[in-house]
């Protein structure tokens, strides 16, 4: 869901999973932006660590999360404690992006700062992302929750798509002993 959807939606819970930026505004109020607009934030869980998460990306999922109003202003209202609502942090979005889970793929993959990011890198980064996954202790990842999963392919995509763009670029590593060193030479057998 968008938090377009969430403005236009009638006041009650929400079913689905919003991805929004978190930011303090002028007016010291928290607010959860993606691109399609902006709505006031209240976790009902006064202890929560979500208040910290300034500048974050988040993705909200699970139990708990209502489209609400406090003195006429929309509030997307949620409850971070005993798990009613699920908080999953995907770190600070690059050069301004904001993340849009409404937005169609090439939309949602430009940002001012880096151009467009194709298809094939994203799938690039994707597959490696999910090979880097596969390669951690299964006994560890077998804990993790679909949300963690989620961020951990994310963010590692978007590592290894960042790397790509400054190699697309001719930022090239320094050459190494071994690449530097020439082929060794072939003897010739005699006949």
């Amino acid at each position: 869901m968008t938090i377009k959807e969430i403005l236009d939606a009638q006041e009650g819970y929400l079913n689905g999973e919003l991805t929004a930026t978190l930011e303090v505004g002028a007016d010291k109020k928290r607010r959860l932006t993606d691109g399609t607009g902006s709505i006031v934030m209240k976790d009902w869980n006064k202890e929560g660590e979500v208040w910290k998460k300034e500048g974050q990306s988040l993705i909200f999922s699970g139990k708990g999360m209502k489209r609400g109003a406090y003195n006429g202003e929309p509030q997307f209202q949620f409850d971070s404690s005993f798990g009613k609502t699920t908080v999953t942090s995907l770190g600070s979005p690059v050069g301004g992006q904001t993340h849009n889970s409404g937005q169609n793929g090439s939309q949602a993959l430009s940002n001012a700062s880096q151009g467009v990011i194709h298809g094939a890198t994203v799938g690039m980064g994707v597959n490696n992302a999910v090979q880097c996954f596969l390669n951690l202790d299964s006994k560890e990842t077998g804990k993790w929750t679909p949300e963690q999963f989620k961020a951990f392919i994310w963010e590692r995509a978007s590592t290894l798509v960042r790397i790509s763009q400054h190699m697309e670029k001719g930022n090239l590593a320094p050459k190494s002993d071994m690449e530097a060193a020439e082929p060794p030479q072939e003897e010739e057998e005699p006949f």
